[in-house]
């Protein structure tokens, strides 16, 4: 069987220099690594824009002992025509692609050059220079080819993909959240027929995906540290969505002056010494240092993969009255609030009963299983979904595939980077 897989829209990697514990740069290739791995008779090809081919063979038989992942972009040069560079590829090469197992990220309305009128004018639409580069190519072989595909992803800003120009569209959508959601879309190429559909997004609880590039073995480190930090706030903040925590944050947390708010913001949202841009993974011993922080999300009711990063670093994490309102993730129920109120009070009641600090800790330690860490969660999720799709012999194998930390990077990775 052959299945491709990549990131629509933006291009990932598997040099782990480049990954940010914001960004799904680690959940795509963790993914890939864990189930090529652990299917050795499945072969997978990468139709996304990656930079798999600044390894040398040996570095990638590391990434890919069963040698059953091809990069279709390893033969590409500028002479190809980059939109039909994948289509062309396959018909090449001969290979049928039977599923796609795909990431979803940022799509333009319209991708594809020469391929779609405006709504108004009816004139060929304009592409942006990025959605040629890394959209098109993926959209267009999604087109041509028909192929059945669903699309994974935790930021909702990607559901539905808004590519007006992509017309063979996704079976589902898998996050940590139920819903539908409405697009439009285009009946082909140069098509004023505009149809409109409502697609389904499913949990399949994708926020533990990232665990298997973390090690089993170290999620009680947090015991070793001191608790001396009381709170710090963890998030991005951009455009409408940034202005929208800017103002949670404003209203939950103007009582802790010594707050410090990590992450990337737009200088006319705030501009603050205490909104630090500075990537998680180096205020790692702060991490380990603190005691609570207050999630929330700009797109009410969604959940975020990053309770499981701070419940790894023994942080209690309260959740604010828009986060996670599906109840999917196993959040101490004490630490859902309703109001700033609440959430004043309880933090209070936590620092006079350490016992009690002591038992929320332990009650989410209980909830990291194992089979999140060794592939097997995973591995049985994608089999899940395609096996409601496609005939094929399953034969799964067991396997270590263990190669390094999203979340603690301090050593020198096994490629020597």
């Amino acid at each position: 069987m052959n299945i491709a897989v990549g990131k629509i829209g933006k291009k990932f990697y598997f040099s782990s220099k480049k990954w940010t514990i914001n960004s799904g740069d680690s959940e795509v290739t963790s993914t890939l690594i864990t189930l090529a791995a652990l299917n050795k008779n499945i072969n997978f090809y990468i139709i996304g824009l990656n930079d798999l081919d600044s390894f040398s063979k040996e570095q990638r038989k590391e990434f890919f002992p069963n040698e059953n992942v091809f990069n279709v972009w390893d033969t590409y040069t500028k002479s190809d025509d980059r939109t039909e560079f994948v289509i062309n590829y396959f018909r090449k090469n001969n290979v049928e692609i039977n599923f796609g197992f795909l990431h979803a990220g940022p799509v333009s309305q319209v991708n594809i050059p020469e391929k779609s009128y405006t709504l108004k004018s009816k004139e060929i639409a304009k592409v942006i220079n990025m959605s040629a580069l890394y959209c098109a190519p993926v959209v267009h072989y999604l087109n041509i080819s028909n192929i059945p595909y669903v699309v994974l992803g935790e930021d909702p800003r990607y559901f539905p993909l808004s590519a007006r120009d992509l017309f063979n569209r996704p079976i589902s959508y898998y996050a940590t959240y139920n819903t539908n959601c409405k697009t439009k879309y285009a009946n082909g190429y140069l098509s004023t027929e505009i149809i409109e559909k409502n697609e389904e997004i499913k949990n399949i609880f994708y926020d533990r995906f990232f665990l298997v590039s973390e090690d089993f073995n170290k999620i009680g480190d947090y015991k070793k540290y001191n608790k001396d930090i009381l709170i710090d706030i963890y998030t991005n903040g951009n455009g409408s969505a940034g202005i929208k925590k800017f103002k949670i944050i404003n209203d939950y947390m103007s009582s802790f002056k010594d707050m410090k708010v990590y992450g990337k913001w737009d200088n006319n949202i705030v501009s603050s010494p205490n909104y630090l841009d500075v990537p998680m993974i180096d205020i790692v011993d702060r991490l380990y240092r603190t005691k609570y922080t207050l999630m929330f999300h700009f797109e009410e009711g969604y959940p975020s993969s990053k309770f499981w990063k701070m419940i790894y670093f023994g942080i209690l994490p309260f959740y604010h009255p828009n986060m996670d309102t599906q109840h999917h993730q196993p959040v101490h129920e004490y630490l859902r609030v309703k109001s700033k109120k609440e959430f004043l009070e309880k933090i209070e009641y936590l620092e006079k009963n350490p016992n009690f600090y002591k038992e929320i800790q332990d009650y989410h330690l209980s909830q990291f299983k194992k089979e999140y860490f060794n592939g097997c969660f995973l591995n049985e999720k994608f089999h899940e979904i395609i096996s409601s799709k496609v005939r094929y012999k399953r034969e799964t194998n067991s396997v270590d595939f263990y190669k390094e930390s999203v979340l603690i990077r301090k050593q020198k990775n096994i490629f020597g980077e």
